[in-house]
């Protein structure tokens, strides 16, 4: 009954200790889970800050192509197209169409030979151009001389081809050299993925990856972004999905020369995997890019996306942050917004519950493995250290049967580790002796019993003279 007592007790007490251990775990898992969604809840500011950065770079990129050599040559373009296109008239006129090889080598001989006086005027107008933009140092590389007669040569190629082809090649060439130089020294923070240029009709005249387009009068129309920026300083921003079916963040900004507004450059980031990797390293988070319900650009897992998925809140008019709490996730939705285009585009930001309350959840698992395991070798302990404690009790017992039952000579062993079972068969081993005239002296001096009597004997006088 005693041992069923502490066992009950025992297993009572691992239960209780057990529970309070697994509260304790599990107060602490609430906690970090608290503590996740409200730094997801603040996550947003981060990512804002990380997108007003690559805004101000792009708007850096933007500002220095608007105030690059582009400006001459859209304004030349401008200011020169009435001339260049009577001279394409005349042309056309004498050798006209189809543009074979031939009959554009006629042309271009043409030009260089009757309008040798407009080349030389306007190349070098264009020259004149560049030197003010350039400053003191504008023919440091190359002499005036030289550039005005590579500019001839040049105006009279693309005249026989048609006006259209001097746009191109004096708006794609200056703007390719640009990009290219900024994508090398990479000097603004930001490498540009998109950059294109309108002229002062809001045509797309030349895109710095595409040297087969030109001449798109669509262009400002499904990017109304490049046609708004026409007041010198104003440079807007706006998200656009653009005609290879990619998204990018994208910055606007105005090109004026002689004081006259000359066109529009638009400089854009495509939201690819650098994108989400600097936004999740400034936020600590999971990204991806949602337009409406879908994923345009995601690093989640499939199952983090297929869980916001499912989880997204009704679409409304107003624009602001949404949160997302499942029982695995927590998600900020912000929205991407712009100056101008009116999309559903927003920013994810995922995190797992699991990545910060599933060691608490495991140790809350193992305190209960555990107790169950303590409470099994508590048992086994007590059992063992109830075997250990009681064999020399019972080999005694066996002894005192065994001298019961008329065996005189039985002599029990003294070897045990606890004196006072020692001492026990010692001074049974002699009692037995006196009683049985054995002769054996087996009872060491300080044996139990004998002490015992010894003080019993010593109180007995000085009772009777108390008496």
């Amino acid at each position: 009954m005693f041992r069923l007592k502490l066992t009950i007790t025992f297993g009572l007490a691992i239960v209780l200790l057990a529970f309070l251990a697994s509260q304790l775990v599990a107060n602490a898992e609430e906690a970090a889970e608290r503590d996740l969604v409200a730094r997801v809840e603040r996550s947003h500011v981060a990512w804002e800050r990380s997108k007003q950065l690559r805004d101000l770079e792009l708007k850096d990129v933007a500002a220095a192509l608007a105030r690059s050599e582009l400006a001459a040559y859209l304004g030349f373009l401008q200011d020169r197209r009435k001339d260049m296109l009577a001279v394409e008239a005349d042309a056309y006129r004498i050798f006209p169409p189809p543009n074979d090889a031939a009959i554009l080598e006629q042309r271009e001989r043409h030009i260089r030979e009757d309008q040798g006086k407009f080349l030389a005027d306007v190349a070098g107008d264009l020259a004149d151009r560049l030197e003010r933009l350039r400053g003191p140092n504008a023919w440091a590389e190359k002499t005036r001389a030289a550039t005005v007669a590579e500019f001839e040569k040049t105006i009279a190629i693309c005249e026989s081809a048609g006006v259209n082809n001097c746009v191109f090649r004096l708006s794609y060439f200056p703007l390719a050299g640009l990009v290219r130089k900024i994508r090398a020294d990479n000097p603004y923070g930001v490498v540009p993925d998109l950059v294109v240029l309108a002229d002062w009709r809001d045509i797309g005249v030349a895109d710095a990856d595409r040297d087969d387009w030109s001449d798109d009068d669509k262009f400002a129309g499904d990017f109304p972004i490049v046609r708004e920026v026409k007041r010198e300083g104003s440079i807007l921003r706006d998200i656009i999905k653009y005609r290879d079916g990619k998204t990018y963040f994208v910055t606007a900004a105005p090109i004026f020369e002689k004081g006259e507004y000359r066109g529009s450059v638009l400089v854009g980031v495509m939201i690819d995997a650098d994108v989400t990797r600097d936004d999740a390293s400034l936020t600590g988070l999971s990204v991806g890019y949602l337009d409406g319900r879908d994923f345009f650009r995601s690093d989640l897992a499939d199952d983090e996306a297929s869980e916001v998925r499912h989880n997204l809140p009704p679409q409304t008019d107003e624009k602001r942050v949404q949160t997302i709490d499942t029982p695995t996730i927590v998600a900020q939705l912000v929205p991407v917004t712009g100056n101008l285009t009116q999309n559903d585009v927003r920013a994810v930001l995922v995190a797992r519950k699991d990545d910060v309350t599933g060691s608490l959840a495991n140790a809350r698992r193992w305190i209960w493995i555990g107790a169950a395991v303590l409470f099994v070798l508590g048992i086994v302990a007590m059992a063992l250290s109830s075997w250990i404690f009681m064999k020399p009790y019972v080999q005694i017992d066996a002894g005192i049967y065994e001298v019961s039952g008329g065996n005189r000579t039985y002599v029990w062993k003294d070897d045990y580790r606890e004196e006072v079972w020692a001492s026990l068969a010692n001074s049974l081993n002699g009692m037995v002796a006196s009683l049985t005239g054995r002769g054996d002296e087996m009872q060491p001096a300080d044996a139990w019993a004998e002490n015992l009597m010894e003080e019993t004997s010593d109180s007995e006088p000085a009772q009777r003279d108390a008496g």
